[in-house]
């Protein structure tokens, strides 16, 4: 089996990544996995779970849709600032601006405002899905050991206690994050996103098609970082599983390791199971970093190509009256 091979790799330091290939599959395909749709992730909330993430979610949009509104509050900050005085002069010539300062004013409060609705939403949002997500992961945990533990001998002999036991905390751990922190931030930047694209069209379509070809690259090198992500997650879920149910029988029997003075290869037999972890974080790191460099590339490029679009559409404007 995997540690019967690792066994027989320790003569030699495992810093291939033939070795990591050998102990943990490389991709969620090549393991049993059980697909579920998006509702049937919920199936352990319940009604005041279900209540309280329909409020997040809601909180989370508007939160999403409210911030792009800063952008608008800066061209009427500006219009303010350079709004001319009483008698028509341009400031900073000194005379009374009692037009400049009721615009502020309201600019000011306007800022107050929205500052207000964003930290009631997204304080809302977050703290409402957070807390029936940890809701939802207590009972994960509850409903998976007691089908561990209610499991036949048999199934408990092709099985590794520690191994389980590790598997349990992450796999739980994992859900409890996607149903929490993510599955808002995945709201938020929808809703963010959408928002943005919107008040670009109304404003000029031309430089809003613009804007939408970089968001269709930039949402392509997300979705590429995020299967990097979820690829790598997996994998080093395994070893780190592998290497805890390692740690685990070894501190269990730990008695027996040092009448047989073994002490040396379990510590080999949990490093090799630890290396792959960290060679498959060095390779997610790479693919990760890259793809969240281009989609920000992506992203910028296509604001400077409409803004520099938008200089010409301007003067055109003024040509035709």
């Amino acid at each position: 089996d995997n540690l019967q091979a690792a066994a027989g790799l320790l003569s030699k330091p495992p810093s291939d990544a033939a070795v990591c290939d050998q102990l943990c599959p490389q991709t969620p395909e090549e393991t049993e996995t059980l697909q579920v749709s998006l509702f049937a992730m919920f199936r352990m909330a319940t009604l005041r779970d279900k209540v309280q993430i329909i409020v997040s979610v809601t909180f989370s949009v508007l939160f999403g849709i409210a911030l792009p509104m800063l952008f608008l509050l800066i061209r009427s900050a500006m219009a303010a600032l350079f709004t001319p005085n009483d008698d028509g002069r341009l400031p900073p010539a000194p005379g009374a601006h009692s037009m400049r300062d009721e615009l502020i004013l309201t600019t000011c409060l306007q800022y107050l405002g929205l500052a207000g609705i964003l930290f009631v939403t997204k304080a809302v949002g977050f703290m409402g899905i957070e807390s029936a997500a940890r809701r939802q992961s207590f009972a994960l945990r509850r409903s998976l050991l007691s089908k561990v533990l209610s499991a036949g001998q048999a199934w408990h002999e092709r099985n590794n206690p520690a191994e389980l036991a590790e598997q349990l905390a992450s796999d739980t751990q994992a859900f409890q994050n996607g149903m929490g922190e993510h599955f808002t931030n995945i709201i938020r930047v929808t809703s963010i996103a959408s928002t943005c694209l919107v008040v670009a069209v109304v404003n000029e379509h031309r430089v809003g098609l613009v804007l939408a070809s970089g968001l269709l690259v930039t949402g392509w090198c997300v979705a590429v970082a995020r299967e990097a992500n979820e690829n790598s997650i997996h994998v080093q879920q395994l070893a780190y599983v592998k290497a805890g149910g390692i740690a685990g029988s070894a501190l269990s029997l730990v008695r027996t390791i040092a009448a047989f003075n073994g002490q040396a290869r379990e510590v080999e037999r949990y490093e090799t199971h630890a290396r792959c972890a960290l060679l498959e974080g060095q390779r997610m790191g790479l693919v990760a970093g890259l793809s969240w460099g281009a989609a920000r590339l992506a992203n910028l490029c296509s604001v400077a190509v409409g803004f520099y679009l938008a200089a010409f559409f301007v003067v055109a404007s003024f040509a035709d009256g």
